[in-house]
Parts: structure tokens; C-alpha cells; sequence
């Protein structure tokens, strides 16, 4: 492993990933509550979409500070004809596959059934960047790693890194789907997959 920032995009896992009929792909971020780091790595491949009903990504709610001030708005024409096609090609769905995974790490000194609360706390991150979420088409799966470098927290201070966890794997499906771009692989048999900027973004 080396150190520096994560490629995210159609990179790795995430060379295949979809979301919503969007390109999908890998994203990350993290956050420092309490003197302890958090961080979320996640491979975005969902059946359920990143946008709400004007095209907005989900995932902008949760930035912080101005982390996603640059974010063109979302065109209206656009996400009406997004919405209009996502109908159809909801028919065409099978079930399995679709999965989002990721992990969320930090350097907090958590026990096993912490880490394991943490994993799953850290689903509501996933609820409020896709919609739908944890469908029968998906196998949405988040892993939870700490280093125990950091202190032990205690009960509110857990929450609270509970709460920052979920809040950066929103955060990390909005990178994804930022960092992804536009591949047409029509001619290879494949298909073209637009990316949330070129499909749905005014700007």
C-alpha cells in the first residue's frame, strides 16, 4: 500500500459500477470527531438512484463545509428525461446485480461488537445517498476496520463517531459519482454509461 490520496471513479472495483443507470465507482471520506479519524471507502453499484426527483445528488446534503460547493446544479429538462428512461430500465433489472460495499476504518480503539454497531449505523449513509437502498436486487455490504491507534471512546463519544461514519459514507457515494466519468463501450458489446455530470449536471 502507499499513501496519498485514493483514485476514485471507474477505477478498480468500481470499473464496472453503476448506480441509478449512471456511472458508478469508487469514493472516499473522512472526518476527525472527538480527536479520533473516521474514513469510508465505497464501491458504488447500486439499483437505486443517486438523485432526488430535480437531479440534485443525495449525497451534497451531507458535504462539509464547502466540500461540494463547486457542484454544478442539476439541469430540470435533464432530470425529466432521466426519470422518464429510469422507468424502463428498472424493467430490465435482475436481482443480484447490484452491490454497493465499502469499508469503514478508523484509528479509534473499538471492540468487536463496536465495530460491528459501527458497520451497521453506517447503512443510514448509504440510505441517504441512494434511493432505494438494501433492495432484493442488491447485496449492499459495509465492513468495519480499527486500528486502535486512538483512544477507547465512551458512550456519547461513540455515537458520535457513529454519526460522523454514516455522514462519510454519504459523503463517499457523492465523490463516486462525481469522480465518474462518461465510457462507451458499444462497440466492444457493452453499453454507454453517462456520468451524474454529463447526464444530468447544467453545468
Amino acid at each position: 500500500a502507499t499513501g496519498g490520496p485514493v483514485e476514485q471513479g471507474a477505477v478498480g472495483a468500481g470499473t464496472g459500477a453503476r448506480s441509478g443507470g449512471l456511472r458508478g465507482g469508487v469514493g472516499s471520506a473522512s472526518a476527525v470527531v472527538d480527536g479520533v479519524t473516521v474514513g469510508a471507502l465505497v464501491v458504488v453499484n447500486a439499483m437505486g438512484s443517486p438523485c432526488d426527483r430535480d437531479g440534485s445528488l443525495y449525497a451534497v446534503r451531507s458535504g462539509l463545509a464547502d466540500e461540494f460547493a463547486r457542484v454544478p446544479a442539476p439541469d430540470p429538462e435533464r432530470a425529466r428525461t432521466y426519470w422518464e428512461e429510469r422507468a424502463a430500465e428498472a424493467d430490465e433489472l435482475r436481482a443480484g446485480t447490484a452491490t454497493t460495499i465499502g469499508v469503514v476504518a478508523t484509528d479509534a480503539t473499538l471492540t468487536k461488537v463496536q465495530c460491528r454497531k459501527l458497520a451497521e449505523v453506517s447503512h443510514d449513509g448509504l440510505a441517504r445517498a441512494l434511493s432505494p437502498v438494501h433492495t432484493a436486487y442488491d447485496g449492499d455490504t459495509l465492513f468495519t476496520l480499527a486500528t486502535g491507534d486512538g483512544p477507547a471512546p465512551d458512550e456519547i463519544d461513540l455515537v458520535r463517531l457513529q454519526t460522523a461514519a454514516a455522514d462519510c459514507v454519504t459523503r463517499a457515494v457523492g465523490h463516486a459519482m462525481l469522480a465518474a466519468v462518461y465510457v462507451d463501450r458499444t462497440g466492444e458489446g457493452g453499453v454507454a454509461l453517462a456520468s451524474w455530470s454529463q447526464r444530468l449536471s447544467s453545468g
